[in-house]
């Protein structure tokens, strides 16, 4: 069977459109990689994103930068507490501090370890614990201040954050589970977008801070 070359390359020409066409997320976790997880989470999150993947300890984070958002696997009471206070001697709280510079989207998904202090919900009977807790929740808030979302990298999409693609379409208005989305001031919103976004009573939030 003869293969048509010019089809092939066709193929080929769409494949990468798609591929830069989506934005990009870095994906670090920290401590032991998880590989089943991680390999799982990658399925999931490629269909919006283009994904990286490193660990906290990779010294090579240093030379990332080509990234719109910027997600932590089983972010550690380490991280929050060194990315609160602006510290940057760890590869980790390096990126973090980059990544709020430059305004890029971060979300933290909460280790096991530390979801029980950055709930807002008391120890009845437990001053001190209630303290301790109180303690790390001023550094959660703090980060919060500073952009970092709080939640699962499982449910991680494009609408949750800022749609970074360079058409909004109606078919992608169709796919979202938002009440928002917010898009950057060069994105190109379709007419028939907007109808489905106000159809389905979705706020279109353009960001213009970028105009100079």
């Amino acid at each position: 069977m003869k293969i048509n070359q010019q089809i092939i390359e066709k193929i080929i020409r769409e494949v990468l459109a798609k591929l830069a066409d989506k934005p990009k997320l870095l994906l670090v976790y920290e401590g032991t990689k998880n590989t089943i997880k991680i390999e799982y989470l990658i399925s999931k999150l490629q269909e919006y994103w283009q994904v990286k993947v490193f660990s906290t300890n990779d010294h090579d984070l240093q030379d990332q930068s080509d990234f719109q958002h910027l997600a932590f696997l089983d972010a550690s009471q380490d991280l929050l507490v060194r990315g609160a206070l602006g510290l940057t001697d760890t590869p980790g709280s390096n990126l973090l501090a980059r990544a709020l510079h430059q305004g890029c989207t971060v979300l933290f998904e909460p280790s096991e370890e530390m979801k029980w202090l950055v709930k807002q919900e008391n120890a009845a009977g437990h001053e001190r614990v209630n303290r301790y807790r109180a303690h790390f929740l001023h550094y959660k808030n703090q980060l919060i201040e500073f952009g970092v979302c709080f939640g699962g990298i499982e449910s991680l999409h494009p609408s949750q954050l800022h749609y970074d693609r360079r058409v909004l379409t109606e078919k992608d208005i169709q796919n979202m589970e938002t009440t928002e989305v917010r898009v950057s001031s060069k994105t190109i919103i379709t007419s028939l977008a907007r109808d489905a976004a106000k159809e389905r009573g979705i706020q279109i939030r353009v960001d213009f801070e970028e105009q100079s």
